[in-house]
């Protein structure tokens, strides 16, 4: 009786294991995709949810005719101390309280337009590159 020592694979299955695997990438790359881009959606809801936070604290912190300056807004977002990736841009409707990631809405008439550039910023100030522009009446709707 002879005794096969051969010890290994052949190619037939190498190349079933390799055309499995090669599936599976190929179906993986695609959700991953997917789950990161949901991920990404999810931060600047709840970033754009801060500002929003932040906005209404400063409306609220603030006296005189209503408006509150861009310089304010600029402030109150510079020592809140987000961290925010350079390249985001927040509109905050002064008319609905609401803050959307984005710029402005075609709807919107009033609000602010917070954008964030922080390949600006120095060491020593690190929320140099908030940039905050205001779009019509600043007051808030009664």
């Amino acid at each position: 009786m002879k005794k096969n020592n051969k010890k290994g694979f052949t190619l037939v299955e190498l190349v079933i294991v390799v055309a499995v695997m090669a599936i599976l990438v190929a179906v993986a790359i695609p959700t991953i995709g997917s789950i990161r881009s949901s991920a990404q959606s999810s931060v600047d809801n709840s970033n754009a949810q801060t500002v929003e936070s932040i906005i209404k604290l400063a409306y609220s912190e603030q006296t005189g005719d209503g408006n509150l300056s861009t310089t304010a807004v600029e402030k109150a977002i510079s020592e809140a101390k987000l961290g925010i990736a350079a390249g985001k841009t927040f509109f905050y409707d002064v008319d609905t309280g609401d803050c959307t990631a984005g710029s402005k809405p075609s709807t919107s008439t009033n609000g602010y337009t917070i954008a964030f550039d922080t390949s600006t910023t120095s060491a020593t100030d690190l929320y140099a590159g908030i940039t905050v522009t205001g779009v019509g009446s600043l007051a808030p709707a009664a």
